[in-house]
């Protein structure tokens, strides 16, 4: 079954990611608002009717201390106790403006206010006339009836008083039930959203991170098989730019192996087409020039020698062009084995004394005990060509230097040491790249391909070594590399054996 997969690009998904978590943050953010508001309005009546029954409670004890004071007053008619009574009837009248501004939200509050606010002014009408009663028999008649009266109206207004207080009391009881309600539902929502959050935006990251990064595991995997030259997997999926890079890749990797095949069909014609009748013009060429075929004017036999020498070269390019491409293929026969430094050395010189005479140019080689693991005929070749750059590139009279010294327990280095022109800082770690020349005029002059050092580096590479350059211009250059010293017999043979090793000519 195939997963569901949306057709975005990256950007889009980026989006996507941060938007989806925002966008639910929002809403929980609204309705944590909502939730707080809520509880804030609970908390508010809740402290609306607490205030309520403290005044309550305050308008209640004032009422029976204005009756016992009116009380003690008529007893003893002190005017101490009317001076306080006066004092307390003063307040009533302002506590019940407060109440019945606490209870404007609530008309049956309000209500029960103004009946209470009602029973409360005959009360204090009764003690405002016993207070004025004059003489003792009169006051004592009178007092007894307002007395009695009074007594009424203060047990029922006591009773509704304790009454209303106990109904605000019971709304001070669930609205603080409501105000930890909405509380707990705060952290309730608090808690689910945050969880809710966290689960969607991993969610959210799973899926993207499965679909960006399974792809680009196709795409690490396809630049490894790239590398080791195995088929590449199937495109993948999706219109993004993952999708649209691995396309772009598996269209190089296709026009790659196009140029691939007609690189071998460019190397096959090179080897079967090329190097067989260039051999036989050269052989031609030598029998002409040395006069097999009859002696050739002096004119005719200069015109032969050019051709010969640049048959030679020919044919030395097309080696060199092989010898690279089945080194780097890993297809040339290396076979390595314990083998005499000093011994490789003299056969290097014998390839290359005569061009040195020629050029007026002296090598001198230093002794060595030496036994190194290598493939003598690539280390001769490798030699070659590093002894004639440094012959060509050396001024007459002078000295080529060959070296061996050992490194550590492990490795032998070799330096070929000219005291020639010299190789630019800028431009020494070019000269192992093919077709380079330090110098654009010397692959006439100097009669260089441009070949010869690629071909040592992956010589010595594929013997597990490594070579390099150290040069200063105008004082000469350094060329060295390091082979591993022996420690017993060894052969490695790699890929497909070929059938003649190339001989080492002086190619540059």
């Amino acid at each position: 079954m195939k997963s569901f997969q949306l057709d975005l690009n990256l950007g889009q998904k980026a989006v996507i990611l941060v938007a989806v978590p925002l966008v639910f943050e929002i809403i929980f953010v609204g309705i944590l608002v909502g939730l707080l508001r809520q509880s804030e309005a609970e908390t508010f009546k809740e402290r609306h009717a607490r205030a309520m029954v403290a005044e309550s409670n305050s308008l209640l004890k004032n009422f029976m201390d204005g009756g016992i004071l009116i009380h003690l007053y008529v007893s003893t008619k002190k005017d101490s106790f009317l001076q306080r009574q006066q004092e307390i009837c003063e307040e009533i009248p302002q506590q019940f403006r407060s109440l019945k501004i606490m209870a404007a939200d609530s008309p049956r509050t309000k209500e029960s206010v103004e009946r209470l606010e009602n029973a409360c002014r005959k009360g204090l009408e009764l003690m405002t006339a016993a207070k004025l009663l004059k003489g003792e028999d009169a006051a004592a008649m009178n007092w007894v009836g307002s007395n009695d009266e009074l007594a009424t109206t203060t047990e029922q207004l006591i009773s509704g008083l304790r009454g209303f207080v106990k109904e605000q009391e019971q709304a001070e009881q669930v609205d603080s039930n409501a105000e930890a309600n909405a509380r707990l539902a705060v952290m309730q929502w608090l808690a689910g959203g945050v969880l809710f959050n966290c689960i969607l935006v991993v969610l959210i990251a799973i899926y993207f991170h499965k679909d960006i990064m399974s792809r680009l595991i196709v795409l690490v995997e396809n630049t490894r098989r790239l590398g080791q030259g195995k088929p590449l997997q199937d495109r993948v999926s999706g219109k993004d730019e993952i999708a649209l890079l691995d396309s772009v890749f598996h269209d190089v990797v296709d026009a790659l192996d196009e140029a691939s095949k007609r690189k071998q069909e460019l190397m096959s014609m090179v080897t079967h087409d090329l190097r067989t009748p260039l051999t036989s013009i050269r052989s031609t060429m030598t029998l002409l020039n040395e006069g097999v075929l009859g002696e050739l004017p002096p004119r005719a036999a200069k015109k032969v020698g050019a051709a010969e020498n640049s048959a030679n070269r020919l044919i030395a390019l097309i080696n060199d062009l092989l010898d690279i491409e089945k080194l780097e293929a890993g297809k040339m026969q290396i076979v390595l084995s314990n083998a005499a430094l000093a011994s490789i050395f003299e056969s290097s010189l014998n390839s290359v004394s005569a061009f040195a005479d020629d050029a007026g140019v002296r090598i001198e080689c230093s002794e060595n005990e030496y036994v190194v693991k290598a493939d003598p005929d690539r280390i001769i070749q490798v030699l070659v060509n590093l002894l004639s750059n440094a012959v060509k590139f050396s001024p007459k009279d002078a000295v080529v230097e060959l070296k061996a010294d050992k490194v550590d327990d492990q490795f032998i280095e070799i330096r070929v040491i000219d005291h020639g022109r010299g190789i630019p800082e800028a431009f020494q770690s070019k000269v192992f790249e093919r077709f380079q020349q330090v110098n654009p005029g010397d692959a006439t002059e100097k009669k260089g391909t441009g070949l010869g050092l690629p071909i040592c580096k992956a010589i010595v590479e594929a013997h597990g070594g490594a070579i390099g350059v150290k040069s200063k211009v105008g004082e000469g250059s350094t060329f060295f590399f390091r082979l591993q010293m022996a420690s017993g017999p060894s052969v490695q043979n790699i890929s497909e054996p070929e059938s003649q090793a190339t001989s080492p000519a002086p190619n540059g």
